[in-house]
This record gives structure tokens, sequence and C-alpha cells, in this order.
């Protein structure tokens, strides 16, 4: 069964037209919001990132990197996972996630 890519992933909820918010489970937020065909991301108090082309797939990125912060917090700070494949496909298309 395929999903709907034009809704967020669970566990999101919107907070104004084209805004979206992950709340913290023990780590930093995570917002999406809808730019120009696409979706950006902001963990935290980081900076706008390019996340997604469908919000579907920028919820989950956004998600993912969220939850890994929540990781490395649980682990003193330990990086465990690596680097998010997402971004690192991205960075190596030129696209500067």
């Amino acid at each position: 069964m395929s999903r709907d890519t034009s809704q967020p992933a669970p566990g999101w909820r919107a907070v104004t037209v084209g805004v979206w918010v992950r709340e913290p489970h023990g780590g930093p937020s995570a917002l999406v919001r809808a730019e120009r065909g696409a979706c950006a991301m902001r963990i935290g108090g980081g900076a706008w990132m390019p996340a997604g082309d469908t919000l579907l797939a920028a919820t989950e990125h956004a998600g993912g990197h969220a939850v890994r912060l929540e990781l490395m917090a649980a682990r003193g700070g330990q990086d465990l996972v690596g680097p998010c494949a997402i971004c690192a496909r991205g960075s190596a298309k030129g696209e500067g996630r």
C-alpha cells in the first residue's frame, strides 16, 4: 500500500499553513516548511536546509535527523549512526544539503 506523499509522516502536526512540527522526544524539535515546490527542514535552532520533494519525504528526512540527535545525546554525544544517506546523495548531486 502506498502512502499519500502530500501528507506528513506520523507524529507531525501543522502549526500554520505550509509548516509542520515534530515535537521533541528528549531532543531537538524539527520543523518542515513547504517552499517553491519542495520542502525545507530545520532541526532545533539550526539553519533551514533542503529536505525533500514531497511533504512525506521531507518529514521522514527531518524526523530522522531529529532522532539521530536524540540518540547522540543519549550516548553522550557519540555518533554511531554515520552520515545521513539522503544528505550525502544530495551533496554528491551538488544540491547543497
